[in-house]
């Protein structure tokens, strides 16, 4: 799995760079990372294989019109479609580490399966070679008699029974405590998101553990749960205009800082008058967008 991704230092002031933040508004740059980020994560081929141009736009944070941002990535050269699916321009140029990480981890499957036949092949043949007196002398070994069995003990009235197995008792009769394991948090969290029916997973994977490991190192579990909570009332509220589907993963990555405060998420998607996303009373606004590019007059060209 992919940690990071490679940026070289022509990125500081590069013409693409330059151009998508004239068409896009300021955070330009925070949604091109988002998306490259997504993309190593989730697509680390670079073609982005079943997205939408609303799944596009998701995974880079854009929260305005997903053709906008589509237009404006491919006006910039950062994004193409070939073959009817979406491309990240020369991102296997750019990003070799990324982009082989699958067949680095089948090579790693392939070499951890060759050493486990390799092991078994050797358990098979030391048991073939054992003495055959060995089961003999088994055979011929008394077994030990067994214990006559210990009257199970009543409980006293009152008493406190819940951690006490009824089949377990020492040899002198005494019930033996098993100890009860917790639940730990990031089960908690995983049940209470599927709980919710948004988009429900099978089996909490590694890849849902780390995500959820990594948000707990930053908000208490009782504070996830309630993100949870008011990221589903924004969803399913006819008042508000935000309906984003997220995976738990994404959920996690970029849900936490929107809808961990009810007063700002509510001011923040609260549809307008005329019932669409613009509301002058929310606490962030979103960025200027151009629908077009500049005319940049007699300026030159500066070439990659």
């Amino acid at each position: 799995m992919n940690t990071d991704i490679r940026l070289s230092l022509t990125f500081k002031g590069h013409r693409k760079r330059r151009k998508l933040r004239v068409l896009l508004g300021d955070n330009a740059t925070d949604y091109l990372l988002d998306l490259w980020l997504s993309a190593a994560q989730d697509r680390p081929t670079g073609t982005l294989d079943g997205w939408t141009a609303d799944d596009v736009a998701l995974a880079a944070g854009w929260e305005g019109d997903a053709d906008i941002f589509i237009k404006a990535m491919k006006a910039s050269g950062l994004l193409e479609m070939l073959d009817g699916k979406y491309h990240l321009h020369d991102w296997e140029e750019h990003q070799p580490w990324a982009c082989n990480s699958q067949q680095r981890s089948e090579a790693a499957r392939r070499s951890a399966n060759v050493r486990w036949d390799k092991c078994e092949a050797h358990a098979e043949r030391m048991h073939k070679a054992m003495p055959t007196q060995c089961d003999r002398n088994a055979e011929s070994c008394p077994s030990a008699p067994s214990p006559s069995p210990s009257p199970s003990p009543s409980p006293s009235p009152g008493s406190n029974t819940s951690k006490v197995d009824s089949n377990a008792y020492s040899p002198i009769g005494k019930p033996i405590e098993q100890s009860t394991p917790q639940e730990k948090p990031h089960r908690i969290i995983f049940d209470y998101w599927n709980s919710k029916n948004i988009i429900k997973h099978r089996a909490l994977t590694k890849t849902i553990k780390g995500h959820i490991n990594a948000a707990l190192s930053n908000y208490p579990k009782e504070e996830i749960v309630q993100t949870i909570d008011n990221y589903e009332k924004i969803l399913r509220s006819p008042a508000h205009y935000f309906k984003f589907k997220w995976t738990l993963g994404d959920f996690l990555v970029r849900g936490l800082d929107k809808f961990n405060d009810w007063k700002v998420c509510d001011a923040n998607y609260t549809k307008g008058d005329n019932g669409h996303e613009e509301n002058r009373g929310s606490v962030r606004k979103l960025p200027k967008v151009y629908t077009e590019a500049p005319d940049y007059g007699d300026r030159p060209l500066i070439r990659e």
